[in-house]
């Protein structure tokens, strides 16, 4: 059917409509618009309508008109759109010319066609998704692809065989993947469901057909949502969300199923929160680390506790952080510089480690080295400064101007003289 012959199903009817106008004026204007909608002149026929409302505003028939003459050429424009592969926005104008011409078979038409070319691609997509093992592009293509046309037979394959690899890569192991496959095989897509559809279509009337096909998909669905239901007791969340998804492809409306997606979906985000915290708190960002935890307690349920738990693993790599530092300037025998780190450590935790022990150590040295280096500068004799600067070197060879003195002091004294090695 080409544009033409298309968009005159719109405002063909009108003519039936019009054998009560008394106005001639009236008649000729309402077959100039159809004569404008019948010759593609859409725009034309709109303009014209738009006028005729305006100069006849109580004659329902101009309503008509006018609604039919926007619907088409929102029709013509969604048209162009899905010939340039515009195709969301060609659906999007369809539908708002549903809304404007809610009962022409032609809008709903084009409707289910774009509907169907938009799953058909985002399902294409997935496939492609699916061949590099880029597994979750694949499902949110797939998943796109059935909110377009719920229960699309290759989306609803392809989702499956997703999920699937989505949790063997979680480590369900091989059986697990086995079991998917043989339910996907033998008793879903091509079995069972197939068999009751099939029936279904040819023998529409019978009930019982329809009552198996909905009891096996029941079955097969309550059978994923007690595998998902382990996977919960065992802390694998993201797994048991596939899990009902798959359930869910078998049996949209399963309880189960939509009960438990939910509470998943809900704790698999909360998952990948404590993994952000992770990540951020290996990189020392602790302030947005602590937003994340914030913002995962006030979403979870049931993982408060390892929030609570994340919240402390931060404290505790602030004080690792902070011991390091503290480590890092004692060996780098900046003493007074690791004292005040590890007092700032110690204010967080009264013992943390051997920091205190290392703190009082450190203080010792600072002690003694300014004691042996004022007995350096009271002394007249250079064997004794040269003898107290050696004691200072044994456990701070850089303390102040300490190699330096070493040096000068040295030549000063003949061999043999106590203190010259």
């Amino acid at each position: 059917m080409n544009l033409r012959h298309t968009l005159l199903l719109l405002p063909i009817v009108l003519g039936a409509c019009r054998s009560g106008l008394d106005a001639p004026e009236s008649a000729d204007d309402l077959r100039t618009i159809d004569g404008l909608s019948a010759a593609g002149r859409h725009e034309d026929a709109l303009i014209a309508a738009e006028a005729y409302r305006q100069n006849h505003p109580d004659d329902p028939e101009g309503l008509v008109q006018f609604r039919r003459a926007k619907a088409a050429v929102m029709l013509q424009q969604a048209r162009q759109a899905c010939f340039a592969e515009k195709n969301l926005e060609a659906l999007e104008m369809t539908r708002e010319a549903l809304k404007i011409a809610p009962d022409e078979p032609v809008l709903a038409h084009w409707e289910l066609k774009l509907e169907r070319k938009l799953a058909q691609i985002h399902a294409a997509n997935g496939d492609e998704f699916f061949a590099s093992s880029s597994l979750d592009a694949a499902r949110e293509e797939y998943e796109k692809a059935l909110e377009y046309v719920p229960g699309d037979p290759a989306a609803s394959a392809g989702l499956a065989q997703v999920l699937l690899q989505l949790n063997y890569r979680r480590g369900m192991g091989e059986q697990y993947y086995e079991d998917g496959v043989h339910l996907l095989r033998d008793y879903w897509l091509e079995q069972a469901k197939t068999r009751f559809a099939y029936t279904n279509k040819y023998l529409p009337a019978n009930d019982r057909a329809k009552e198996r096909g909905s009891m096996v998909a029941s079955q097969l669905a309550g059978a994923r949502c007690s595998l998902a239901a382990g996977m919960e007791a065992q802390g694998l969340w993201a797994a048991a969300r596939n899990e009902y998804r798959f359930a869910l492809l078998l049996a949209p409306e399963h309880p189960d199923a939509v009960t438990g997606l939910a509470r998943t979906r809900v704790e698999a985000e909360a998952e990948d929160k404590l993994r952000e915290v992770e990540r951020l708190t290996r990189n020392k960002q602790y302030d947005k680390a602590r937003e994340v935890i914030e913002a995962g307690l006030a979403m979870t349920k049931l993982q408060s506790e390892r929030f609570e738990g994340a919240k402390a693993g931060i404290e505790e790599a602030i004080l690792e952080n902070s011991y390091q530092s503290a480590l890092a300037l004692e060996s780098d025998q900046d003493f007074e510089g690791a004292i005040a780190a590890y007092d700032k450590l110690l204010e967080r935790r009264n013992y943390y480690k051997d920091a205190l022990a290392r703190r009082d150590t450190l203080r010792t040295y600072v002690t003694k080295a300014a004691e042996l280096y004022q007995q350096v500068l009271d002394s007249a004799d250079p064997a004794d400064k040269l003898r107290y600067l050696r004691q200072i070197e044994l456990f701070w060879p850089e303390y102040r101007n300490l190699p330096e003195l070493i040096r000068l002091l040295k030549p000063a004294l003949t061999p043999g003289e106590p203190g010259n090695p």
